[in-house]
Formats: C-alpha cells, structure tokens, sequence
C-alpha cells in the first residue's frame, strides 16, 4: 500500500488500523509505503541528525521561550510522519512546506504496474 505517509486524514486511520493488526498478530507483515515531501516533515533536524545545540546557538532571532514553545506546534505546511509506515520514501523537490507529492507518486505506481 502507497499513501502520504503523513499522520493526517485517512492515511492516520490507517496507521490505527496497521497498529491494531500488528497487536492482534505481531507476525503480521505489512509493507506500507509513505511517499512525502522532505521539507513538509516536522522535526527534520531530528531524522537529519542535526545538533540542535549547534543549531539554537547560531539561531538569533528567536528568544528561547519562543523555540521551545514553536517546537511542539506545527507550522503552515509541516506534518509528523505516521509511526505504523513499514518505509518512506522522501522526494526533495527543494522546496519546504509544501505537501503535494501527488504526480510522483501517480508516475510511480504506473511505472510498477
């Protein structure tokens, strides 16, 4: 199964209901694939491996409240991936906070018919 990957929508439902199956049969294999857009991913730095020390030190425009606060919400055109993906594929069209991966993954699935 293909979808956003993103935990919004139908696409969170679905990871409730992967979650579910995983619990009733820890066995159960099931590939499900996110396809999303790198720079709509929240908390990037975290998957990057960015010191966030290094990164709050060269940061000046911000008073730390103000980090710490925006930390936990999300921004206009962000999302949390859904935990439940067995992978993702992460498409950089060099853009940030836009979501719209929709023609790739259209492309893609006709190229693996």
């Amino acid at each position: 199964m293909i979808t956003t990957g993103y935990n919004v929508g139908i696409v969170q439902l679905l990871g409730q209901a992967i979650s579910k199956v995983k619990l009733k049969d820890p066995n159960q294999q099931l590939i499900v694939i996110g396809i999303c857009k790198w720079g709509s991913i929240k908390n990037i730095k975290t998957l990057t491996g960015i010191d966030e020390e290094k990164y709050q030190k060269n940061k000046r425009r911000f008073k730390e409240s103000d980090d710490e606060e925006a930390a936990d919400k999300l921004k206009s055109g962000e999302c949390n991936l859904e935990k439940n993906h067995s992978h993702y594929l992460m498409v950089d069209d060099g853009r940030y906070r836009y979501f719209n991966t929709e023609n790739f993954r259209t492309r893609l699935c006709q190229h693996m018919e």
